[in-house]
């Protein structure tokens, strides 16, 4: 029975001290509940010498303070025994091996170290041991017991420490994080470090890994939310230190298959980190200490780095014995600082994946299918947690550590269930905050550097040499740098956009100058609106001074509006030159590309990005009635088709047999436009039904009206006054859409609290299309307009984004962004509208899905055309218009879409029947001959003077 249902007649007394006592228990035992919601337990496990002290270091440093100067002091006396240690045992090994110094002076240092000098905290380390570690270094005989240091268990560090040994001996030295991280200490008995990330609070417990140790572990065995389990994958041909007869990677396959068979851990995650991969790499690929010797299974090349992951991965996956359980394996090495936030993320996905066996929904099984909005209400019994669910695992974005969570059907309604501990945290708040930046200060390989203003457009010119390309992104680096530190100087706006000229990026270019016109009409304007009033330090804002003399601040007034004017042209010569219709039309041209700056998370698609894709292919509010359709996966068209080899080729499969005029998908957007006209434009009589307005609740309005009559659109009823964005229809009239779908893209961004517009849900599971001809004719170029990007800029103004200071929407964003909304969106003469489940699906002339758009103008729903059985995958046709049109005029209409000529079956198909006819197929996607048919006689041919059907007329 449930305390709520226990009758308690006293209840009513509020000075009941039983009541009260009551009450306090149960709020600390709810105060419990939400700290035991929080709290994640991570366990790292693995064999000695592992790396696992080096994770919980890294941790430390990135998620607390670091350690203090009394800890870096003890950890310099740890470095200092690291060292002697070490030699110790090369001296011990060099016994064994009967291997003579090289040099007899080398025996008298080698007795210096045999001593084991020892020193506090507060010393520096001795000199005469810093003279006997060089010459020691030095000895041939050294070095030779030191090649063969696997077969004795010598630390790897030693290397690292004399790149740089003058450094440790200085009087002041104070180990650096990475001295620390390299250090080795024994771990003896458990210790736990906790800190934070987010709303979660981490609990991770290190132990010993040696032999000796784990008879200590299972005291930390119970409530495991994540084992992390760690092996040194550079040990394979190493003994162990315990023990000379073992072998390291065999003392970790045992190790693991214990763990990961273990009672213990049934329903925990289970994460593999192959640590040291670049110690391993270095010793493949030197071919010194070949795979085959210490496995002689192994089959792969013995330089072949590739093949010798793998064969070590797949030997420890093979080693869990539940079909339903995995090891997720990543290739990582603990001394890198970028290892914890791909931990911490990958911990995260592991809290879901741990739930996904709990819940498991089949859909193959009509019976006990359960919807996943179903699930969801037995966990919550309230709607207003499922939406409060989807918003929260929308905005989940990372590309780190990417996880291989199976994305079947059966799993993806599942991992709805896993849902409750991510409602804990204040997930956008997080999000906003850690957001990292794409940024120009970055340097890129200049392999990568595509230009926008392709060398195909002025053959005349010479094309940069690699030294050219490299000094110029060293120039760009520096310039954004520059804007970072001093965001409202005009003139260093005005030399980055010089920088990206000759980077030949002119929209780029135009942007920059355009935000320096920006600050310097603001500044002039100052100068006549503050006649007290001074420039502050580097433009950035005013000071008032009542008591300047204005004798001398009228001529510093003067001089600043001359340098002002002088920079104000100086922007606008850099803006008309980059715009090749100036000064008739305020237009330029330019063939998008990829820019290379663009971060690794940003350029594909995330396995979260693809799971939350599936989350709203599974929700009956998308379409998913009666189970799950249709998901989304990877290699659409096989591997080695599309980018990355594949990977990032998605499509969309059935994933159960699926009857005809079954619907499949609906999909109501959020980033939309209606295009509403100026008043008293009227369509003809046999368009009315085509141009009659949005009809969706609220919308009903003139039927005889080209588009929507609502007064608000193209805002909504959930928009703030401060998000108004009428004006921008009526500054830029009917061509507006465009740039409005743009503004309205960046709005959902600012209103759902992310920082990026490249992080946000609807824009990341979108790509561009890209060509790779850049010779292409002058008409099929693509336009960027000066007064598009002025609105842009004023928009993001208005939203409360400093367009200066937030390089974030900076406009190299704005136009990567356009890019991908140009490629997916959809259009009719009422809407202009981004349907984000709709642009997942890829083209075929002969699709089995038609799509349909509903009376809202805002709705689509996809409906398939014949029955399509299970694992095929779901097509639609991009122009349905073009149907019936001949191959090559449906390439051609297809180009905006594919990069080349479409290559679906029917096309493929035609191809090869003109081909057998002898029809010439030309390389372009125009006719191989010229149009010598009779043309039709039109009325304007005639000279009547004719009345245009949409020209104005009385209301």
């Amino acid at each position: 029975m449930a305390i709520a249902r226990i009758m308690c007649f006293r209840s009513g007394n509020k000075d009941d001290p039983d009541a009260k006592k009551s009450k306090e228990i149960e709020k600390q035992l709810r105060e419990d509940q939400k700290r035991m919601a929080k709290e994640v337990k991570l366990l790292l496990l693995g064999a000695g010498e592992s790396g696992k002290s080096t994770v919980l270091k890294q941790m430390r440093l990135i998620h607390t303070k670091g350690f203090s100067s009394q800890e870096r002091k003890q950890w310099k006396v740890t470095i200092f025994q690291n060292l002697l240690h070490a030699f110790q045992v090369v001296f011990g090994a060099m016994e064994e091996q009967e291997v003579d110094f090289a040099e007899d002076s080398n025996i008298r240092y080698a007795e210096i170290i045999a001593a084991d000098p020892d020193i506090g905290p507060d010393d520096p380390m001795p000199i005469d041991c810093l003279n006997a570690f060089k010459s020691l270094w030095r000895d041939a005989g050294v070095q030779l017991a030191i090649k063969k240091g696997n077969e004795y268990a010598l630390h790897d560090n030693l290397t690292y420490y004399f790149a740089d040994i003058d450094r440790l001996f200085a009087k002041d030295f104070l180990p650096t994080d990475q001295d620390i991280l390299r250090a080795r200490l024994r771990t003896t008995g458990i210790s736990e470090t906790i800190f934070e990330t987010g709303s979660l609070t981490y609990r991770m417990f290190d132990v010993g890994g040696q032999r000796s140790e784990r008879k200590k572990w299972i005291h930390v065995f119970d409530n495991v939310q994540v084992v992390l389990f760690l092996v040194a994958i550079s040990g394979y041909d190493h003994v162990l230190v315990e023990d000379r007869n073992g072998n390291q990677m065999h003392e970790a396959l045992m190790l693991f298959e214990s763990i990961a068979n273990s009672k213990y851990f049934e329903k925990s995650a289970l994460i593999l980190f192959l640590n040291k991969i670049d110690l391993f790499r270095e010793k493949v690929q030197s071919g010194q200490a070949p795979i085959s010797e210490h496995f002689p299974d192994y089959t792969g090349g013995d330089r072949d780095i590739e093949a010798g992951q793998q064969f070590f991965a797949s030997k420890f996956r093979n080693l869990v014995r539940d079909p339903e359980k995995e090891a997720y394996v990543h290739f990582t090495n603990a001394t890198d600082t970028n290892l914890l936030d791909k931990t911490m993320k990958s911990v995260q996905d592991m809290i879901v994946q741990r739930n996904l066996h709990n819940l498991m929904l089949q859909t193959r099984n009509n019976e006990s299918n359960i919807c996943a909005e179903k699930v969801l209400h037995a966990l919550s019994g309230s709607s207003t947690d499922l939406n409060r669910y989807k918003k929260l695992t929308s905005l989940r974005h990372s590309t780190s550590l990417r996880m291989n969570l199976r994305c079947e059907p059966s799993y993806i309604a599942s991992y709805l269930a896993s849902w409750q501990l991510l409602t804990t945290t204040e997930q956008p708040a997080q999000l906003q905050q850690g957001c990292t930046q794409d940024s120009m200060d970055k340097p890129f390989d200049c392999n990568s550097w595509t230009p926008t203003n392709p060398w195909e457009w002025e053959p005349w010119l010479m094309p940069y040499t690699t030294a050219d390309i490299r000094a110029l992104i060293k120039q760009l680096n520096r310039d954004t740098n520059t804007i970072k530190n001093h965001p409202y100087e005009p003139k260093h706006w005005i030399r980055r956009a010089k920088t990206l000229m000759r980077l030949r990026y002119p929209e780029l270019a135009v942007g920059d100058a355009h935000k320096a016109s920006l600050l310097i009409q603001n500044l002039l304007e100052g100068l006549n609106a503050r006649p007290n009033s001074r420039v502050g330090l580097n433009l950035g804002f005013w000071m008032n001074d009542p008591d300047i003399d204005e004798d001398m601040l009228g001529t510093e007034h003067g001089n600043q509006q001359c340098s002002f004017e002088k920079m104000k042209s100086e922007a606008e010569d850099i803006t008309m030159s980059n715009l090749c219709f100036a000064p008739s039309y305020y237009r330029g041209q330019f063939v998008p590309a990829p820019y290379p700056w663009l971060d690794e998370k940003h350029r594909m698609r995330s396995d979260e990005v693809i799971q939350n894709i599936n989350l709203e292919l599974a929700d009956q509010e998308h379409g998913a009635s009666g189970g799950i359709t249709c998901w989304l996966k990877r290699y659409a068209f096989g591997q080695g088709t599309g980018a990355r080899e594949g990977a990032d080729l998605l499509g969309v499969f059935a994933a159960r047999d699926i009857d005809a005029g079954h619907v499949i998908v609906v999909d109501r957007s959020r980033i939309w436009v209606c295009k509403r006209p100026w008043c008293g434009f009227k369509t003809r009589k046999h368009t009315d039904k085509m141009y009659e307005g949005c009809n969706g609740p609220g919308r009903e309005g003139l039927t005889k009206e080209n588009g929507c009559p609502h007064p608000l659109h193209p805002n909504i009823e959930s928009d703030e006054a401060k998000h108004d964005i009428r004006w921008i229809r009526d500054r830029l009239g009917k061509d507006a859409a465009n740039t409005i779908l743009r503004c309205r893209a960046l709005l959902n961004c600012i209103q759902d609290g992310l920082a990026h517009p490249l992080d946000h849900p609807l824009i990341a599971r979108l790509t561009s299309t890209y060509h790779t001809n850049k010779d292409i004719g002058y008409d099929e170029r693509e336009n960027f307009e000066l007064g598009e990007l002025a609105v842009v800029s004023e928009a993001l103004q208005q939203f409360g984004i400093d367009i200066f200071n937030d390089l974030n929407f900076d406009t190299w964003v704005i136009f990567a962004l356009q890019a991908r909304l140009d490629n997916n969106q959809w259009s009719d003469p009422n809407t202009t509208c981004l349907s984000s489940l709709f642009a997942l699906f890829n083209h075929s002339c002969e699709p089995n899905v038609a799509w349909t758009t509903q009376d809202d103008h805002q709705t689509l729903e996809m409906t398939t055309m014949r029955r399509i059985s299970e694992g095929k995958q779901l097509l639609v046709e991009y122009d349905s218009f073009m149907n019936d049109k001949p191959l090559e005029e449906r390439r051609r209409r297809l180009y905006r879409w594919l990069d080349g000529p479409c290559q679906c079956s029917r096309c493929v198909r035609e191809e090869a029947h003109l081909s057998r006819t002898a029809s010439p197929l030309t390389s372009s996607f125009g006719s191989s001959d010229w149009d010598t048919d009779e043309k039709p006689v039109l009325p304007e041919d005639l000279g009547m003077d004719l009345e245009r059907w949409d020209s104005p007329i009385e209301c």
